[in-house]
């Protein structure tokens, strides 16, 4: 919520209030289109099987085999 509404802050301090939703609104837009490539690219990386994430053939460990 924050990060969405960071460009807004700057023009709505100075009383620029005409400003903040020109910049804010794409900054919005954009933010979602990359929030959806980055879940896309990171679900297809979870369900890859173990060996095929590292050219070297070695698995690569999830969250819980790292903290144990």
């Amino acid at each position: 919520m924050i990060v969405g509404c960071e460009i807004a802050v700057l023009p709505l301090a100075f009383g620029a209030w005409e400003i903040a939703p020109a910049f804010t609104l794409p900054n919005l837009a954009l933010l979602v289109h990359r929030i959806r490539i980055e879940d896309r690219l990171l679900a297809s990386r979870r369900t890859l099987a173990p060996g095929e994430g590292r050219r070297d053939g070695a698995a690569v460990p999830n969250a819980r085999q790292r903290h144990s």
